[in-house]
């Protein structure tokens, strides 16, 4: 799969793709030495993005809080020192829940901002607001109310394509505050689909195009959302 994706960028320039856990990134590294050289290339452009960068992304509400520190220590580090990479996006997207204390550690291990999709009290809730953590320490929260796969697995034909992603865009309407939303395109140990970049192009050559559809990652998203 991230061979797939590293072709996907070599053959469309506006292609990305955002990789999270350590536990499989290091041994891609290790294990193809001769892709090596384009991950780190991509990385350092900002088009691959690794997020949460922990070993493997823990659950949170269960076992202690030694055991994030030490996910994000051991994670953090191997990133800065292979990939050169300083990871900003906390990224919890499937954890159960999560403790109040979290919003100072992030704080404190150098993350920006926070990804999930579970432990919200109610589906009445903004996607994006500042999460205040029981010490006062706040961070920009990005909740998924769409889980991780909104966008993925759209139709091969251009008119179905275009409303799935009218559909989907518009299921976010009562969450945002802005004409901007996020929605992953990935599911569960899923390839990258290479058949859309060019049903995107098609979707923009539209005049009356609802809206614009763009590859990105998480820290660009958050930009806009900050701006």
């Amino acid at each position: 799969h991230i061979m797939q994706a590293l072709a996907l960028m070599k053959q469309h320039p506006e292609f990305k793709f955002t990789l999270d856990q350590v536990a499989y990134i290091r041994p891609f590294i290790e294990r193809y030495p001769e892709a090596a050289a384009d991950f780190r290339k991509y990385v350092a452009e900002g088009r691959l993005e690794i997020v949460g960068g922990m070993d493997v992304m823990p659950d949170d509400v269960k076992p202690g809080g030694e055991l994030v520190v030490r996910q994000v220590q051991y994670g953090k580090q191997w990133c800065k020192q292979e990939l050169g990479v300083a990871v900003t996006g906390a990224w919890l997207l499937v954890a159960f829940g999560h403790h109040p204390p979290l919003p100072q550690l992030f704080k404190l291990a150098g993350y920006k901002s926070f990804w999930f999709c579970r432990g919200v009290p109610k589906d009445a809730m903004p996607s994006e607001f500042n999460w205040r953590g029981i010490d006062g320490t706040e961070i920009p929260a990005f909740w998924l109310p769409g889980f991780y796969g909104l966008f993925y697995g759209p139709p091969s034909e251009p008119k179905p394509f275009a409303d799935f992603f009218k559909q989907r865009y518009d299921a976010l309407n009562s969450h945002v505050n802005g004409p901007e939303r996020v929605g992953l395109a990935g599911v569960d140990v899923s390839e990258p689909e290479e058949y859309v970049p060019a049903l995107v192009r098609g979707f923009h050559q539209q005049a009356d195009r609802p809206f614009t559809i763009r590859y990105s990652v998480p820290s660009e998203f958050a930009t806009v959302v900050a701006d």
